[in-house]
Order: C-alpha cells, then structure tokens, then sequence
C-alpha cells in the first residue's frame, strides 16, 4: 500500500495530466477512483488510531489478546453484517419493525452515512441493465460521481499519417477539440407501498424493487442514450443522419449507405425496435437472392443483416434504425443510483424513490449513423 504523502502526489499528479491531449482519460479515471479508496482507508485507520490512543491515554482502553483459535472462533460466531444490513435496508423500506441485530446493523452502517444500497441489491439491479434495454449494457459505462469533461477529436486537420519520401518530414499534427461536459440528467422512479406489498417477503420486495424502480430507470436510460446520439452537439454528425430512398421501404442500398456513412468503428451492431425488426428489416426485398436476414438465436441477438448484429431496442421510435459502434459512446454516472423512502403528508402513503444521475456522448462523432425509414415501415 502507498503512503498517504504518495497518494495525495499521485492524485495531484493525474489532475494535471487530464489535461494532456493524448491523456487515457478512462485508466486516469479508474486510478482516481482506486486512489481515493486508499486515501480512505488511511484516513480511516488514523483515526482508529487516534481513538485507540485517546482511550489508552484516558485509563478505558480494554485490550484483549486473542489466540489464533480463539479469533477463528470469534470471526465464526459474528453474524454475516452484509445480509442483515440488507434484510434491515429492505424492511425499513418496507416501513416493516426490525429485529435487534438488524436494528444494530442498520444503525452501525448508516450513522456517518445515507442508507446505502446493499451490496448484493445493487448487484441485482446493475445486471439487470441491458437484459430489455441492449444499448444500456452495450455502451462503455463510466462512474465518475461528478462531472465529466469529455475531449472530443473532430478532425485532424494536418499532420496525419502518411508516406513521405526519405529523409523528409511529415507535417505537424494539427487537430480539432471540443469539450462535450456530462454534468448528468437525473431519472426518477418511484413506486407507492400498499399494504400487500408490506405483505412481501423480502426477497419478493426486493425483486420488485429490481424490476420496477431497476428496470424502469434502465428504460429511461436508454431513451436518453438515444436522445443523446441523436443530438448534434454531443452525438453523431448530421451528415450521418439519413433518410430512406423511399418513405415506408428499408432497402438493401439503404442499408449500405448508412453502414458506409460510419468511420474508424470496430464491432457495430443495429438497433430497431421490434416492429422494425421483425417488419422492414426481416421482410426487406432480397432481389439478389443474397442473404441479407439471418435469424440468430445464440449470439444474444435477434438475427444478423449483412454480416452486422441486430438487436431488439424498444427505445427507438417506429421507423428509426441505429448503427453503432456502442464501445464508442461514453455514459457518465455522475451519481450513483440512491434508493430512499418518504411519507407523503397529504395521503400518509409511503413513497419509495430511486434517483441517478447520468448523461453521455459520442467520443467519434461517426461512430454511429441513424436511418429513418419512416413510421410506415414494415406496415406498423
């Protein structure tokens, strides 16, 4: 473990290294973040320190030696914390009395904090997202807790590669910039507790919170990705924004001109809603008898056209088909997903909400083209 001393440096470090052109913003962030663990944990062994010190130094201090067995005894007769704090954190939604040890893990978790979201609740409604929404789970997922400046390289100007002839020099790279702020949109959902939902068990309240506060804010998310693409400013440029041939008809040349409109992509994949899927995609004119619609029900997607992915994303609108390389679109969580509970006054129900903050942005502008066919298609 570093030093306190050389953590702060390390942390002074990477804020002015943010501002490099050439920065890897994504293993500066993750170091950060790794790098304000430890300096937690420092101050949090410290000021056990000073506590220890201070009861020494009072006369109160009870310093007891345990023996190797006796700690392994000791550790074996501690209950697991983890699961009473989240039976505890679920039961207080619930507006459910809590036992004495779930009362004293509650307490102990929550009386310098928030009521945080158990570990394991969490973890279900995280891997919940991308399930119904794909894009969600597709794109590369950041989580700063904070505002996030993103760099965007539009052009190189001058100086990219190229042959030139012995003992020549290329010309000095030029480049244009421009800084996309995600500073976050905050996404509600909130349920009402009746009394049959008292009446749950905790694991069956704890799927209903995964499914309707979890899933809902995961179909939000999606809707605002989309959105986000869509926007000029922080997505796709407007030239990849195009058009069928023909109003209502998805054609093979369509579909080529909006793959041919994408640059520097690795893997893309297309997205359309189901209708779409299933109507102007998998009924397009075959006129050459080449496979273009090829069902695929192993891949985790719903079948592949023209060598490219195709998976179900409701959030699009009827008549809107999106190729995308998703790698290349960054979603900050600029908050963490917080799960509360509040009595509303006019009705004395009680109101479970979840909130988070979240934005994003194309890091390559032409990562990402949309194809209108119009709402006509595949005869919705």
């Amino acid at each position: 473990m570093k030093t306190l001393n050389e953590v702060l440096a390390r942390m002074a470090e990477i804020q002015s290294e943010i501002d490099s052109e050439d920065a890897d913003l994504d293993a500066l962030a993750t170091e950060f973040e790794e790098l304000k663990s430890e300096r937690q944990k420092h101050i949090d062994r410290q000021e056990r320190r000073n506590a220890i010190a201070n009861e020494v130094v009072n006369g109160t201090a009870d310093i007891t030696v345990l023996s190797r067995t006796e700690k392994e005894e000791e550790r074996k007769a501690v209950p697991n914390t983890e699961k009473l704090y989240r039976n505890a954190f679920i039961k207080n939604l619930m507006g459910v009395e809590l036992n004495a040890e779930e009362r004293a893990a509650f307490t102990h978790t929550t009386e310098n904090t928030p009521a945080v979201i158990p570990t394991e609740t969490a973890n279900k409604i995280f891997s919940t997202l991308g399930e119904v929404h794909p894009i969600v789970g597709d794109v590369k997922r950041l989580n700063t807790k904070g505002i996030f400046r993103m760099i965007r390289h539009t052009e190189i100007v001058q100086g990219d590669a190229k042959q030139v002839a012995e003992l020549a020099a290329n010309d000095d790279e030029q480049n244009t910039f421009v800084e996309v702020v995600l500073a976050g949109k905050k996404i509600s959902k909130h349920v009402r507790i009746s009394y049959e939902l008292k009446a749950m068990a905790v694991d069956e309240f704890e799927n209903y919170l995964v499914a309707e506060i979890g899933q809902r804010i995961e179909a939000e998310l999606a809707r605002l990705i989309i959105a986000s693409i869509k926007d000029e400013t922080k997505g796709i440029v407007a030239a990849n924004k195009l058009s069928a041939a023909t109003a209502g008809t998805l054609t093979v040349s369509d579909v080529l001109r909006t793959l041919a409109a994408l640059k520097d992509v690795g893997t893309t994949y297309i997205y359309a809603n189901r209708a779409d899927v299933f109507g102007s995609i998998a009924s397009m004119e075959n006129t050459n008898q080449t496979l273009n619609f090829l069902p695929d029900l192993q891949n985790k997607v719903s079948g592949n056209l023209l060598g490219n992915g195709i998976k179900q994303e409701d959030a699009l609108a009827p008549g809107e088909i999106l190729v995308l390389d998703p790698y290349q679109f960054l979603l900050n969580i600029a908050s963490p997903l917080e799960i509360i509970r509040q009595r509303e006054a006019t009705t004395g129900d009680w109101v479970i909400a979840g909130h988070v903050l979240a934005d994003g942005a194309m890091e390559n502008p032409k990562a990402g083209a949309v194809l209108t066919v119009g709402e006509d298609a595949g005869g919705a």
